[in-house]
């Protein structure tokens, strides 16, 4: 009687084993190349080959998934399977020898802007979620430099910050008010006063000092007639000093862009 003996499987060796040799691999400030496989609140998440997957900790929200970036390797744990990833640092060349490396030693309101950073501006623009490989084909460069200059242009405080642009009238905010304030005196105090209070509240989305016939100039935005005759009797008219106020209704809204024009 023949007995029967199951087959041999060939198990797998683990996914551990994969780690084993990491280190010479990806030796300290060795550079590499990966893809962008997670992004999550505290960096994002480098594949640099299959099952092995490295951390840039806080890196620029403008990576996404799928994107190839080059890094740098800053410390490798084959124990604990963690590699820590920085960008690579790509510093523009300088167009004069004695101007090397002057980034470093600029101040944000010193930064000069070139055809390349006007494109990056004039785009994201339109696009704040454009993705950096995306504006990188489009200005003829790599990832990492693009990256870099995105990231200076936020430093520098040319790039304030990134929303979404909604529909007011979805949202049942279909009236749009400017309203022409006076107040009764042009003191410090009365105009810090009237400050603080139209920074309180949320309907007033613009407002303005101005020169001429009155002092502040409003942009309102409720949902109707009868809320806005409320916000202006309990909000603006009865801040103290206010000493008379012009509304003008807005029947239709010809232009209305966020957009500004980046000089060549």
């Amino acid at each position: 009687m023949t007995r029967r003996t199951k087959p041999y499987l060939r198990v797998p060796q683990a996914a551990a084993d994969q780690w084993d040799g990491v280190a010479r691999r990806y030796p300290a400030q060795s550079r590499a190349s990966g893809k962008v496989t997670r992004v999550v609140d505290y960096g994002t998440y480098v594949e640099l080959e299959p099952g092995i997957d490295g951390l840039i900790p806080l890196s620029a929200d403008l990576l996404h998934v799928g994107e190839e970036v080059e890094v740098v390797v800053l410390d490798v744990d084959e124990k604990q399977r963690r590699i820590s990833l920085s960008l690579e640092h790509t510093e523009p060349k300088p167009t004069e020898p004695h101007a090397a490396r002057p980034a470093r030693r600029e101040r944000s309101s010193e930064v000069k802007l070139d055809r390349v950073d006007r494109k990056i501006l004039a785009r994201l623009q339109q696009d704040g979620r454009a993705a950096v490989s995306q504006l990188a084909r489009e200005v003829s460069l790599t990832v990492t430099p693009v990256l870099e200059r995105v990231r200076r242009l936020e430093s520098a405080g040319y790039i304030d910050g990134y929303f979404a642009r909604l529909n007011a009238r979805k949202l049942g905010l279909g009236l749009l008010a400017y309203v022409e304030v006076t107040l009764d005196r042009t003191t410090p105090d009365a105009f810090e006063r009237f400050k603080q209070v139209m920074l309180a509240h949320d309907e007033v989305m613009e407002c303005h000092m101005v020169a001429g016939g009155f002092d502040y100039l409003l942009k309102v935005r409720v949902t109707d007639m009868e809320s806005y005759r409320r916000f202006l009797g309990d909000r603006i008219a009865a801040v103290r000093g206010v000493q008379q106020t012009h509304t003008y209704f807005v029947m239709e809204e010809v232009k209305s862009t966020h957009v500004i024009v980046v000089p060549d």
